[in-house]
């Protein structure tokens, strides 16, 4: 009778009946109390013994096909390799965890010893006792004890017999988890907490969990998996899909840097081919020489690929054209000779037509040149956030780590790196210790310290074991790639075109003038000026002729008589003053000298008299005037008039003569 109620019934584990009755897995439990089902017990493959519940056939429930059932997509695995024969295949069938394996090889171990005492004893179940109480004492494989502690003479038995139907395999003896054994979610709950969980948010695992619980108990969806077991499924689905859950959670810039292979490149290049250029943001503060108030400021440097030593450097306030090229013209320096190529970041500054603007395709509206195809250097951009392409990347996080976290100001690496003195309420740490900002000079100074005798000296991984200053100082500028200060100095110059006015020329706000540039007054020209010190610049017109070197002009006090505590003011004012009226008489006399130098020409030439019968002016009357009269009759009559009116001369004595005389004779001599 039992064994026929045997074939009626179904042999279901909790998990079974849990999926069969659509039930939580205390609810399974309690159907098997209630309903009073009869259970046997079976041993399981690998170790260890399951309860199967007979569950009868007609309380089984039909399930429905359900349409369109999505499960979740197969993860397409790149191959890296083709398959060749003679490579032993060492990818084992189950993955099994190292340390289960080495547990399984000391139960193995274990076995052989009770098989060998099987052997040289008559009763088995006396060998299996003697074994048992040697191993609990410590005395036989201390090693297993420690894992598995002390064990029955039951479970010794149950070892025995699964080393011995596997053939000896110690494999069998692995105590996988309840997850590897078939243990898992439902459908609807795992794209339900992969949906959650993938996604740039970042949520927790326990979250998202939380979060299905609540729509369970919303009856929005069904979850009858318990909560561990959910945390166990997605543990163990996101260490077998590690590379697509970073992915999708971190982003494709951490999942290249982490998991994507990196390009091997061979140590081919020589010092002075390949100077790589980035900026860097200091961690700490430096005083500003400008507004005096402590800052993070900028490290611009030029690193010499081959050497790993850094070539050329400047602080800035920011990434900007001026203090990369004072940063270029420093390396060259050092150096001595100029670089083949010039690997450059991406940032706007670098890509400025300061450098890069080709002499073919110039605008001599923006300047004449750019700064490296004038020195012969070849330019390269790096892509865009792609760090491991840039060598000193490295560099700045050593940097970071052996110089920079060592100031006295030291901000930290990131915010969850912020030192505590940085913190809030945190008065009582900030007065252990008076943490003063350095000035400019005196970063340059550690900094340039830094590079040669602690960077520079210490033994380099890159470089099979040498220091990176020894490599550099082993090879120097070649003959071709050398250039002289003063001609670097030149070549490095800024061009502009500007047109001149009467106050000179205007360039960053500051007003530079010479005598010369009157004459040129709303021309033209060219400007050649060092971004770094703007206190004179060169002048040269559109023929690239030098015209004069104009100095910045000084501004002078707005009203000079309120300034009567400030003599210096007055002094500039007279000066620029005079100056002034010096220039306005220099003029005017050049200009009268060109008019009588024009006068004197002119007047050598005399215009001869012509008799013109006919001319351009007509001016002759409309009426013929006829006289009746003879005009020498009134030409006689005039004069007789006149005689009458005319007095006889006065008689003038010899005094009045000699007075005469002689004041003739003094305004001929000018008295």
């Amino acid at each position: 009778m039992r064994r026929e109620l045997i074939m009626e019934c179904r042999e279901l584990t909790i998990e079974g009946i849990q999926s069969s009755f659509s039930v939580s897995q205390s609810s399974a439990y309690r159907m098997t109390k209630s309903e009073g089902w009869d259970f046997i017990s079976k041993p399981l493959p690998r170790g260890g013994r399951r309860k199967f519940y007979l569950v009868p056939e007609k309380l089984i429930p039909e399930k429905k096909a359900k349409p369109n059932k999505k499960s979740l997509p197969e993860v397409v695995k790149a191959e890296v390799v083709k398959y060749d024969p003679t490579i032993p295949d060492l990818i084992p069938a189950i993955k099994i965890p190292e340390h289960e394996l080495y547990r399984a090889q000391l139960k193995g171990a274990l076995c052989d010893k009770l098989l060998e005492a099987i052997e040289r004893t008559v009763s088995k179940s006396k060998a299996i006792d003697e074994i048992t109480e040697a191993y609990n004492s410590g005395y036989l494989l201390p090693e297993l004890l420690a894992l598995e502690g002390k064990r029955t003479t039951r479970t010794l038995r149950i070892w025995l017999n699964t080393y011995e139907e596997s053939e000896k395999d110690f494999k069998a003896l692995t105590r996988l988890s309840r997850a590897s054994n078939g243990m898992k979610a439902t459908d609807q709950e795992q794209n339900f907490l992969l949906g959650l969980l993938l996604d740039a948010n970042k949520i927790k695992i326990g979250s998202a969990i939380r979060k299905l619980k609540q729509l369970n108990r919303l009856k929005i969806i069904d979850s009858p998996t318990s909560s561990r077991a959910l945390r166990r499924w997605v543990e163990t689905w996101r260490d077998e899909h590690l590379q697509q859950w970073n992915l999708l959670r971190r982003g494709k810039k951490y999942s290249k840097d982490h998991y994507v292979m990196s390009l091997l490149r061979e140590e081919a290049l020589e010092v002075g081919d390949v100077w790589v250029a980035d900026g860097h943001k200091l961690a700490f503060d430096i005083i500003d020489p400008v507004s005096g108030k402590p800052k993070r400021m900028m490290l611009i440097l030029f690193f010499d690929w081959a050497s790993r030593y850094p070539v050329g450097a400047s602080i800035a306030n920011t990434e900007d054209s001026e203090h990369i090229l004072l940063a270029l013209r420093n390396g060259i320096i050092h150096w001595g000779g100029r670089p083949k190529f010039v690997y450059l970041d991406n940032g706007k500054a670098f890509r400025a037509n300061l450098f890069h603007e080709k002499w073919e395709s110039h605008d001599l509206e923006k300047e004449l040149c750019g700064i490296f195809p004038r020195l012969d250097i070849e330019v390269e951009f790096a892509k865009a956030y792609n760090a491991r392409a840039k060598v000193v990347e490295r560099f700045f996080r050593t940097f970071q780590e052996d110089f920079e976290r060592y100031m006295a100001t030291f901000r930290g690496a990131s915010i969850a790196d912020k030192p505590a003195f940085l913190m809030r309420n945190e008065e009582w740490i900030r007065s252990l210790r008076k943490r003063e900002p350095l000035t400019l000079d005196q970063a340059k100074q550690l900094m340039a310290v830094y590079f040669q005798e602690f960077y520079g000296k210490t033994p380099h991984s890159g470089l099979a074991g040498i220091a990176p200053l020894d490599v550099f100082q082993k090879n120097p500028a070649p003959e071709d790639r050398r250039i002289d200060i003063t001609e670097l100095n030149f070549m490095m110059l800024k061009v502009e075109q500007r047109t001149v006015k009467a106050n000179g020329i205007q360039l960053a706000n500051i007003l530079f003038y010479h005598d010369y540039l009157m004459s040129y007054v709303g021309k033209k020209v060219y400007l050649r000026y060092d971004l770094m010190d703007l206190r004179s610049i060169l002048v040269y017109d559109e023929n690239e002729k030098l015209i004069c070197q104009a100095m910045a002009r000084k501004s002078t006090h707005p009203f000079v008589k309120l300034a009567k505590d400030k003599p210096m003011a007055r002094k500039t004012w007279k000066k620029q003053l005079a100056h002034q009226r010096k220039l306005e008489k220099t003029l005017q006399e050049s200009s009268a000298a060109i008019r009588k130098q024009v006068e004197e020409a002119v007047s050598e030439f005399e215009l001869p008299l012509m008799n013109l019968s006919e001319s351009a002016f007509n001016d002759s009357s409309l009426l013929e005037h006829k006289s009746t009269h003879n005009e020498n009759d009134d030409i006689e009559k005039l004069a007789h008039q006149t005689a009458k009116l005319i007095k006889p001369p006065i008689e003038t004595s010899e005094e009045d003569e000699a007075l005469r005389k002689l004041d003739k004779i003094f305004m001929n001599t000018g008295l």
